[in-house]
């Protein structure tokens, strides 16, 4: 079995990219808010994927806003984040990478963080997704 984690990520990517906003895997210093960080990549226990399905992975997609007079809400990053999902869960998935197919696509999760910094007042919605594949 090969890992799915690379090629997934680089669809991933290369589907949010049309979007428009900015993506990294570590955020450089300076980078400018909003942006899209592409956080993890885990497979899934055997146990948590149905025998139809040869392996699968949770993928964790991150929005971040930043409010530099300390004040704001998480209108920015609710729709960053219902943009990106439109367009990984909704989107036909005739996709294939090298190596999979990709069977299903499900939304998992989503949670908030807020923080006061020394650039002001940053939000983040984090955002889990499940998908389940077949090796190719």
């Amino acid at each position: 079995m090969k890992d799915p984690a690379k090629e997934i990520r680089v669809m991933v990517y290369n589907l949010i990219k049309v979007l428009g906003y900015s993506i990294y895997d570590h955020v450089p210093d300076g980078a400018e808010f909003p942006y899209v960080v592409l956080f993890q990549f885990n497979l899934l226990p055997d146990e948590d994927i149905n025998e139809t399905f040869r392996t699968g992975l949770t993928v964790t997609v991150s929005c971040f806003t930043n409010f530099p007079n300390g004040v704001g809400n998480s209108d920015d990053v609710d729709m960053m984040s219902n943009n990106i999902l439109e367009i990984l869960i909704t989107k036909e998935f005739t996709d294939t990478t090298d190596n999979f197919s990709v069977d299903s696509v499900e939304f998992q999760s989503s949670d908030y963080t807020r923080e006061n910094n020394e650039s002001g007042f940053l939000i983040a919605k984090h955002t889990r997704i499940k998908y389940l594949l077949t090796e190719l």
